[in-house]
């Protein structure tokens, strides 16, 4: 049976098989698992990338003292109600355009092909940039934790283990990589909690200043560094879609999927700050987070609960960050499993296997290449927090921003093509865009202070407008010499 394709910007719905086209896989190893995963386990495996004890401990701190202070829990407040009206729009795409490469096929339909495959380029760098990062501070804290038992051995091997634990996860079926990431997720949750209410308890209500969500306090300060810290801890939040063609009545799951990650991490993020810098003292919570960031968590679940909860926190640090890997690798293998199955790359990478239905070589590729670039800057004598994980978080953080920024202003295309021309399916989107195109030049602007003042490569924002050119260049090309491969780009699949 052969394929039914879109033409350039076609905007009927249409079902596209996985036969027939030069270039696409063919077969059942050529799809992933559906029916398998409910919404519970897309919470799961979304809210854990975001690594939740991994941002309270390393992300809220560098917010507090680079960004706009005291401040911090009214701009995560703001992102989350940003990443709600792009939201708007996007749950309402996902009945139309199902796809594993799910912003890839929002852009090949909204904009065109050429852009949309420019955009996944870029994601799929992205991802596979956040799960180095992840990895590189899992090395960093794990040779910490270690050093504390009197286990001293150099950051790469815990960093090495980390990529081959995650990668055999991932291979064994993204049922198994869900349940771990539930299981890991209650503990993460639970030893915050604890931290929370210690605090609370002991400085009282009154400690708490409304002046956090103050307009004045909020846009003080470097609120572009503030902006982009915050932004980071919702990272992975899209990945509801990604699944979409492995969820459980994916037309419900996904929209309630990420309304749920969207709120729930808001709120996890921003009454976390707020007790934090409660429990710094409110004129206090810059200064004592300047002394040292990295401590500054751990140095607060010990003065108000004790040294057993923060022994607790800097061990479950590690555990969030190998969930942030194991999600981000995931999502990486994805899209190179979208581009495999469009043709644009070797048809091995639209694999899956048979029994798992996860996708061996995209996994494998994506943790070779974490395997390869930890290894290099090991080598190169680079530090696992500065030279690695903040560099390489950072920039698959502005490359998620950019991406959403065009995804975000493809939806509202889209739909005013399709002649439904609502607020809820044209406006939103478009505001979502010109906003987050505004978090996307403050992320390059302030690029220095995600990759920490340290690092030799704040050129490195510089490859995805490479590699977006590349993904552009590739469709035009393949549009006259490769005409089948080009009109598979961004193709969707129910």
């Amino acid at each position: 049976m052969g394929a039914t394709r879109y033409e350039e910007n076609e905007l009927t719905e249409r079902t596209v098989s996985l036969d027939g086209p030069e270039g696409l896989s063919s077969g059942a190893d050529a799809q992933l698992k559906g029916e398998s995963i409910a919404t519970r386990h897309i919470v799961a495996s979304v809210i854990a990338a975001a690594a939740p004890i991994a941002g309270i401990v390393g992300l809220v701190p560098l917010a507090i003292l680079l960004g706009n202070g005291v401040g911090t829990p009214g701009a995560i407040l703001l992102i989350a109600m940003l990443l709600v009206l792009f939201s708007v729009g996007f749950v309402r795409i996902v009945p139309h355009v199902r796809n594993a490469g799910a912003f890839y096929a929002y852009v090949s339909q909204g904009i065109g092909k050429a852009t949309g495959l420019g955009t996944a380029y870029v994601l799929t760098l992205s991802y596979i940039a956040l799960s180095i990062g992840v990895v590189g501070g899992f090395g960093f804290f794990g040779q910490e934790l270690l050093h504390r038992v009197g286990i001293d051995i150099p950051w790469i091997w815990c960093a090495v283990f980390g990529i081959l634990a995650a990668t055999a996860l991932s291979i064994s079926g993204i049922q198994v990589a869900a349940r771990v990431l539930l299981a890991i997720l209650v503990l993460e949750t639970l030893a915050l909690l604890v931290m929370d209410v210690g605090i609370l308890a002991q400085v009282g209500l009154g400690a708490f200043s409304f002046d956090a969500f103050n307009p004045n306090v909020v846009f003080s300060g470097a609120i572009g560094v503030a902006a982009i810290y915050g932004f980071s801890c919702f990272l992975g939040f899209e990945g509801t879609a990604i699944y979409a063609e492995e969820a459980k009545d994916a037309n419900q799951a996904v929209p309630k999927a990420t309304y749920i990650v969207i709120v729930l991490v808001g709120l996890f993020y921003g009454l976390s700050a707020w007790v934090l810098i409660a429990g710094a003292g409110f004129d206090q919570a810059v200064g004592r987070s300047g002394e040292d960031p990295g401590l500054f968590v751990y140095g607060l679940a010990e003065q108000y609960v004790g040294s057993g909860l923060s022994n607790v926190i800097g061990t479950l640090n590690i555990v969030s960050l190998f969930a942030g890997a194991l999600a981000f690798q995931n999502a990486g293998a994805r899209y190179l499993f979208a581009l495999g199955r469009d043709g644009v790359l070797p048809n091995q990478f639209a694999h899956t296997s048979p029994r798992l239905g996860s996708p061996i070589p995209a996994l494998l590729v994506v943790g070779g290449l974490a395997l390869v670039v930890t290894v290099a800057f090991y080598a190169a004598g680079q530090d696992p927090f500065v030279g690695l994980s903040t560099t390489m978080t950072g920039f698959g953080t502005i490359g998620l921003i950019a991406s959403l920024t065009v995804t975000s202003f493809a939806i509202g295309i889209f739909f005013f093509r399709r002649g439904e021309r609502t607020v809820a399916k044209v406006g939103a989107p478009i505001l979502a865009g010109v906003l987050l195109a505004a978090c996307a030049v403050a992320g390059i602007v302030n690029y220095d202070a995600l990759a920490g003042s340290e690092s030799s490569m704040t050129w490195l924002p510089v490859m995805h407008v490479v590699m977006f050119a590349g993904g552009i260049a590739f469709a035009i090309w393949s549009r006259t010499k490769k005409r089948s491969t080009y009109e598979n780009l961004g193709t969707t699949r129910v």
